[in-house]
């Protein structure tokens, strides 16, 4: 038997006229929740995208001499697709042993769960480099083609998409190469337009599709992988608008290749950020490649290892993908060469159709048991949800949430009535849905919540290159509470190698892990930060281990919301929420530090803040309310966290405090220095000086964060500012009339109550380009300052050579000694843009620690 590693990657989806595979009635039930307006339009607008990329690609391979095409022996493809900041991009492609490593066979005939499941008349889309050999004795007539194929590859290419198509489907002719729903039917499409063909086929009742392939690696710069790009956002739009469809997707093997040279959270190590486009979606199902799974004959897990060439998330933005992991090593399924030919494969090209076909049955079952099929966010959650954890505990970057179990899931829904939940449901803005669980004492507690979210901003270039920005649109939030008040967390990433049960504002699902409760009554809470983009989210609910006969209950106590901690000082804080929605007799505010196991009463009463004090500085506090709507009824409580500021160790820290007003500023004298600290969150330091008329210098030095300073007359009106920078010195320099003055230093989003600064206001003409002017006016000292063009209207060049210094600033001033601009500068050639500037003289100033250099220029 002949076996063949395949390189697989990552991208789409899609159709284009569904056969009417699922009745009439399914689909109509299917089509009832689908925006097919909005999956039209959007095909007809990726449609039109494709033409023009495919087309600006050809354009750039015949300029540049680059293969369109690429043939591989092994019966891989590559193909150029398109262009992106000028540099090609090529999709690439990325069984008996897998079906009982997802526990497929303990659905399939003969299993150990008696549902005969094969996936009969169930459609499955397969976007491939080219379409599926038709004639194959392992498919009979259940493959259509959804497309011409590609012209472009030969006969020897659709391989890939025969093996792909028969690990999902082959009838069995050869028992090997039995596939996981073997009675399924096939629509074949090659990977050209693939967007435009999703977005058509789910408008018309598609409801899953698999692509095993995505972006050649080694061709991607280091900000694509783990970035969430505009194709990452078609998917995103595509499953949003369609919520029965659910799309399997190859992580791709790239597993320790080194392709990304800047992983997120630095380092040499390859064994992170390797996904890219599509599978960094987030409504997609990313699979990841396991080796075969040692499974005992219960079909429970006894082990498994992910496959080296497996490749790993996370995300940017610390999202758990890939999401679950499949068994795509060294699968036997047909391929192209004959109607009766068959090789081995290994990849997650291999691992995505094991996943895909398992999930078929899965939905068939629910399907058999209720008359509908599942939404696709409960097909992902059921799946996520009872997955066997595998690697580190919890979710990771190697296998998601683990190995797939569809024994599991087909169990879940056959306890749906009884000690398993499936529910969907929506949520509405600043709405909260609770429902009452009862813990048996003896069964792990788990919940979970999935939804399709919204497409979220996309990552467009180098500059946000490991971008932390968060791609979630609508936040939901689980919890688990008990009857006193302890509150259980849903996983979160908190490294790419660390997770930890705690808040996650990352996630489209939420896995909340109780473990074994005490036997008693527990509240499964769903909420959601900030506001809800549309008005309200879709999201399905799933619970297992809860005791026989406990209903779902309609909240009657609604908890507080949006939580904020503020004026936290070294002792104390102030804490506030947004009222409840329920008609109440007021709140209850309780709070504990980390080390604490008990919780202190901090508040009751109908007011919507207090204030704690009396804590330790440089701790970490947790606080939390409830509603009480009667003395009988009261909401679960909902927490928040904080640290107090830490306690000064520096002499500094306080000093000439309180002076965080113009009215408290404290006075200054001239050529003295003066050490004090930004000790806190929005602490501002305000000191007054009189002065006779002259000019004066004012430095802040000896920063170890970013601090600014401004410039204000007697009535606080700003004069001028400055704000380099970082750890960047800070100076103004400006001739005054004699009178009062106000120096305000403020923080730009940093403190330090540990580190001070220097503040020093100097007299002194000799330090100042205007005690001169004119002719009298300091030269630039031959080649060490040269300004041109002199005059000049929108630009001015600067050379600038100062010996021994590694900093220097440029900064330019009207006539009147006003500072007009402040820049950075370099040894070398410095570029200003002036087009804003009025029409007049100015003077160019190129200071550094120990030189001051200077020169008059006019603006045209």
């Amino acid at each position: 038997m002949k076996k063949k590693s395949i390189l697989l990657g990552a991208l789409l989806a899609a159709g284009i006229t569904i056969a009417h595979a699922q009745t009439q009635e399914e689909r109509a039930n299917i089509l009832k929740g689908t925006n097919v307006t909005v999956l039209e339009k959007l095909s007809q607008e990726y449609s039109v995208q494709f033409a023009r990329e495919k087309s600006e690609a050809l354009e750039f391979a015949k300029k540049n001499n680059i293969p369109v095409i690429i043939n591989n022996r092994d019966g891989s493809m590559q193909e150029l697709m398109k262009i992106v900041n000028g540099k090609p991009i090529y999709f690439t492609n990325n069984n008996v042993a897998a079906a009982k490593s997802t526990r497929a066979n303990h659905l399939n005939s003969g299993g150990s769960l008696g549902l005969n499941l094969a996936g009969e008349n169930i459609q499955v889309g397969v976007w491939d480099g080219d379409t599926v050999r038709m004639s194959h004795q392992e498919f009979g007539t259940r493959v259509t083609a959804g497309d011409n194929g590609n012209p472009n590859f030969s006969q020897l290419n659709r391989d890939h998409a025969t093996h792909v198509s028969g690990t999902i489907a082959a009838s069995g002719v050869n028992a090997a190469a039995k596939g996981m729903a073997p009675k399924s039917k096939i629509k074949s499409y090659d990977w050209n337009n693939d967007i435009s063909e999703m977005a058509i086929d789910a408008s018309q009742g598609l409801i899953i599709s698999n692509h095993s392939y995505g972006n050649r690696p080694d061709l991607l710069e280091d900000w694509q992988f783990g970035a969430y790009t505009g194709y990452s956002s078609e998917y995103d739009r595509v499953l949003f608008n369609a919520p029965y469809y659910v799309v399997c997707k190859s992580a791709g093997n790239s597993g320790g290749s080194g392709y990304n040279a800047s992983p997120v959270g630095g380092g040499s190590s390859r064994l992170f950020d390797n996904l890219s486009d599509g599978a960094v979606a987030k409504n997609t199902i990313v699979v990841a490649n396991a080796n075969d799974a040692n499974i005992n004959s219960a079909g429970n897990l006894v082990s498994v290892s992910i496959n080296s060439s497996s490749s790993e998330g996370p995300t940017d933005d610390l999202r758990i993908k890939p999401d679950i992991t499949g068994n795509g090593t060294e699968l036997y399924s047909p391929v192209s060469s004959s109607n009766t030919a068959y090789e081995s494969y290994t990849g997650t090209s291999m691992s995505s159709p094991n996943v895909t076909g398992t999930l078929v049955l899965v939905n068939e079952h629910f399907k058999n048991q209720t008359g509908n099929f599942m939404l696709g966010a409960a097909l992902k959650g059921l799946a996520l949800h009872t997955a066997d954890d595998a690697g580190a505990a919890g979710p990771d970057v190697n296998f998601g949430w683990g190995l797939l179990n569809a024994k599991k899931m087909a169990e879940t829904i056959n306890n749906r009535t009884t000690t398993a939940l499936i529910s969907d449901k929506t949520l509405s803005a600043g709405g909260t849905e609770t429902i009452s669980v009862n813990a048996d004492g003896v069964s792990p507690v788990i919940a979970s919540i999935s939804w399709y979210d919204r497409p979220g901003a996309t990552q467009t270039s180098s500059s946000q290159l490991n971008s932390t920005t968060k791609r979630l649109v609508n936040d939901l939030d689980l919890r688990i509470v008990s009857s006193n008040g302890q509150t259980y967390y849903p996983w979160a990433l908190t490294s790419r190698s660390t997770n930890n049960k705690q808040d996650n504002n990352s996630d489209n699902f939420e896995r909340v892990d109780a473990g074994v409760l005490p036997a008693g009554q527990y509240s499964v809470v769903v909420t959601h930060k900030g506001t809800l983009t549309g008005g309200s989210q879709n999201y399905t609910l799933i619970v297992t281990g809860k005791s026989s006969g406990t209903t779902p209950v309609t909240p009657t106590c609604n908890v507080p919301t949006n939580l904020v901690s503020s004026n936290i000082t070294t002792g104390g804080a102030t804490l506030s929420w947004t009222a409840s929605s329920s008609a109440n007799t007021g709140y209850t505010v309780e709070y504990q530090s980390g080390s604490a196991t008990n919780w202190t009463a901090a508040y009751t009463g109908t007011a919507t803040t207090t204030t704690i004090s009396g804590l330790t500085a440089g701790s970490s506090y947790t606080w939390r309310v409830k509603t009480n709507c009667s003395t009988t009824a009261a909401s679960a409580y909902v927490s928040s966290n904080f640290t107090t500021v830490a306690s000064p160790s520096t002499s500094c820290a306080q000093a000439y405090e309180t002076n965080n007003t113009l009215a408290a500023a404290y006075g200054i004298n001239t050529n003295t220095d003066y050490k004090a600290a930004i000790g806190t969150n929005g602490d501002l330091d305000y000191y007054k000086y009189t002065v006779a008329q002259g000019t004066y210098t004012v430095n802040l030095t000896e920063l170890s964060h970013d601090i600014d300073i401004e410039l204000q007359n007697s009535n606080g009106t700003r004069l001028v500012l400055s704000e380099n920078g970082d750890t960047s010195n800070e100076q103004i320099s400006r001739t005054l009339s004699a009178g009062t003055y106000y120096l305000k230093v403020y923080g730009y989003q940093s403190f330090n109550a540990n580190s001070c600064y220097k503040l020093r206001v100097t007299n002194s003409a000799a330090n100042s380009v205007f005690a001169a002017t004119g002719s009298e006016l300091p030269s630039g000292k031959g080649d060490q300052l040269k300004v041109y063009p002199n005059p000049a209207k929108d630009q001015i060049n600067i050379h600038l050579t100062i010996k021994g210094e590694k900093t220097s600033v440029i900064k330019i001033y009207d006539v009147s000694g006003k500072q007009i601009l402040t820049q950075n500068a370099v040894n070398g050639e410095n570029t200003i843009n002036i087009s804003r500037l009025a029409a007049g003289s100015y003077i160019l100033s190129a200071e550094s620690d120990s030189q001051k250099l200077s020169q008059k220029f006019i603006k045209q």
